[in-house]
């Protein structure tokens, strides 16, 4: 009589099911606990894969609320930071060296330039291996690519399958309440695991990685959007990447700054502290040098359409040399909500045989 009732509370546990909505709680901890700290991990070392691109090279941040900024580039998984080519004393005698872009501050990126003259001869052969690598991509590089755009386009299903399952769980209330009110972070940290492959696949942009293409961007002025030609070789979830393979500038020119300078295609103005030079055309702009009476200060500062930078004027100089080019020989990372891949400009493969036809008129 006294092991009956052992008995038959061993039975009832023999008879209870491995899961139940009583211990599902407690494993919806467990899984919430190791994705925070699997997903920490990958946050650290997951950098944008068009932003990297550019990482220790000289480029030009261009922003549609803030003055440009330049310098060498070190990108970080939550943003960037722009090391200046000189120390930066201000009139209150703080002294700054770099400047730091967190990701919330990159939203009001125009764009990020890479401008060739800016580069040295070793940077220039990476960039080189860098575009041979998109255009004529090895079959290593090809594997990895199908392997990544394979786990982007399965990821958001298994995001939404993870997300329907631990909402199914939580209708059922009770213990079960607390799964239901961290449902959003379990979606968010399911995204931050399976996204750590990539953050996009497009299928008409990935028929055209490697070759010419026709962009567009915004006009940082508020006019018209600019087209311009390049080479798609990156793109991720928020940002595009261009190079381009122009070999000579459209114009050079080296302009004494005695006078303001207002032309078609830039403006520059002088007064006693500054110097403004405005790209007002419809070509980018590269600052080269400027050389105070006979000393040449390497700028390297690209300028888009409808944007304009502002250089302390150097005290007590006798002779103001200004190098300019309007050139296409400019590498790009654009913000999709920017701009974007608007036009192919590569030659069809198989084209139509014995037909004759005519382009329709795609502009702007």
């Amino acid at each position: 009589m006294i092991a009956g009732p052992a008995v038959q509370l061993a039975q009832e546990a023999q008879r209870a099911p491995l899961f139940s909505l009583d211990n599902a709680f407690w494993m919806s901890v467990l899984v919430i606990f190791l994705l925070t700290i699997i997903s920490a991990f990958i946050r650290r070392r997951q950098r944008d894969r068009c932003l990297k691109l550019f990482d220790d090279y000289h480029s030009t941040l261009l922003s549609m609320k803030s003055p440009p900024l330049w310098g060498d580039l070190c990108v970080t998984s939550d943003g960037i930071e722009i090391v200046f080519d000189a120390e930066y004393v201000s009139q209150r005698g703080l002294s700054k060296t770099s400047a730091l872009v967190f990701t919330d501050d990159l939203a009001d990126t125009l764009a990020v330039c890479r401008p060739i003259a800016g580069l040295n001869e070793q940077e220039r052969r990476d960039r080189e291996k860098q575009l041979r690598s998109s255009i004529n991509p090895n079959m290593i590089r090809r594997f990895l690519r199908w392997l990544r755009n394979t786990v982007n386009t399965i990821s958001d299903a298994i995001t939404r399958t993870f997300t329907m399952l631990i909402g199914r769980v939580s209708r059922t209330g009770g213990m079960t309440t607390a799964i239901r009110d961290q449902q959003g972070d379990v979606t968010n940290l399911s995204k931050t695991v399976i996204g750590m492959a990539g953050n996009a696949y497009e299928p008409l942009l990935e028929r055209h990685i490697g070759s010419p293409v026709v962009y567009r961007i915004v006009h940082a002025g508020g006019g018209d959007p600019i087209e311009l030609p390049g080479h798609l070789v990156e793109y991720s979830a928020r940002y595009i990447a261009i190079f381009n393979t122009d070999t000579k500038p459209i114009e050079q020119l080296s302009i004494c700054l005695t006078h303001n300078i207002d032309r078609e295609d830039l403006k520059i103005s002088v007064d006693d502290l500054y110097i403004t030079v405005a790209c007002t055309g419809s070509e980018p702009l590269v600052l080269l040098r400027m050389t105070v009476d006979g000393t040449a200060t390497d700028l390297a500062v690209g300028l888009l359409p409808g944007t304009r930078v502002r250089i302390s004027k150097p005290r007590g100089a006798d002779k103001i040399d200004l190098d300019l080019a309007i050139t296409r020989r400019m590498d790009l990372i654009i913000p999709r909500i920017r701009g974007g891949v608007r036009f192919g400009s590569a030659r069809p493969e198989r084209p139509r045989r014995s037909w004759r036809g005519i382009s329709p008129q795609a502009e702007s």
